[in-house]
């Protein structure tokens, strides 16, 4: 899944320049949710 892969790489890199918890909490949630809704579209169809 490429959303999923990006948030995660996103997420990989805030922890690498800045080690802020909030920060990957917050790309992981929104990745979550991104996943929800791509899969609450498919279950839709």
């Amino acid at each position: 899944m490429i959303i999923g892969d990006q948030v995660q790489f996103g997420a990989e890199q805030v922890q690498f320049i800045q080690p802020s918890l909030p920060r990957v909490t917050m790309l992981m949630r929104m990745g979550a949710a991104c996943e929800w809704q791509a899969s609450d579209n498919r279950n839709r169809r």
